[in-house]
């Protein structure tokens, strides 16, 4: 019986089909976390077709952003393991909520088979939870073409938001920084019609209302 795989590295390993990881190259972006349900739609859309693989990750450091180069160690106490695929509701300002990932990597096959790997990780800062999306992929031509396709869009998406449009949004947490990961609320939401909107955004005062955002 062969023994299941136990940490990222192994994955990796057998994706790229090398045991030389450092070979890799990777680009990322960070986002504010409001844009999360955006930022995973988009990506799941755009990985359909591509044979995707979904896995759960283990973040040891909240307050510290998971890179792809974390997954690719092999020895030592900071071995990322694998979990299983974790969900967290988002109240979205919807009848449903959205089923936001905690951390996810997606394995890939791009072009003629080429294989790359798309993270979206969720991390804290002083000023709030923080969203961060990052390719890593070979070092050939096809591979640098499609992470800056990918990339191209990631942005975009991050320039507006399909879910939060016309919606006050709140980002109050329950949870201090570097707190456990139950205790921190995500985004919280609520329809607002535009002419309330106007009206409210015309009295809106930001020190009395510190974790409002209007999109």
């Amino acid at each position: 019986m062969v023994e299941a795989d136990r940490f990222v590295w192994q994955k990796l390993r057998r994706h790229f089909n090398t045991d030389d990881l450092t070979a890799l190259e990777s680009s990322r972006r960070q986002f504010t976390t409001r844009l999360l349900p955006d930022l995973q739609s988009l990506i799941e859309e755009l990985v359909t077709l591509l044979s995707p693989e979904l896995l759960g990750l283990h973040q040891q450091w909240e307050g510290v952003p998971m890179k792809l180069s974390d997954l690719t160690g092999s020895e030592g106490l900071q071995v990322v393991r694998l979990t299983p695929v974790q969900r967290q509701d988002i109240d979205i300002g919807e009848d449903e909520p959205y089923s936001s990932l905690n951390n996810g990597l997606w394995l890939i096959k791009i072009g003629d088979d080429k294989p790359a790997a798309i993270m979206l990780s969720k991390f804290l800062t002083r000023s709030g939870p923080k969203v961060q999306v990052e390719i890593g992929h070979m070092p050939d031509e096809l591979s640098h073409a499609f992470a800056k396709h990918f990339l191209r869009a990631i942005e975009a998406q991050g320039k507006s938001s399909r879910y939060y449009r016309n919606k006050a949004v709140s980002f109050e947490s329950s949870g201090g920084f570097g707190g456990d990961a139950g205790n921190n609320a995500g985004a919280q939401a609520s329809c607002c019609k535009p002419e309330r909107r106007r009206a409210f955004q015309g009295n809106y005062d930001p020190a009395r209302y510190p974790h409002l955002r209007f999109c």
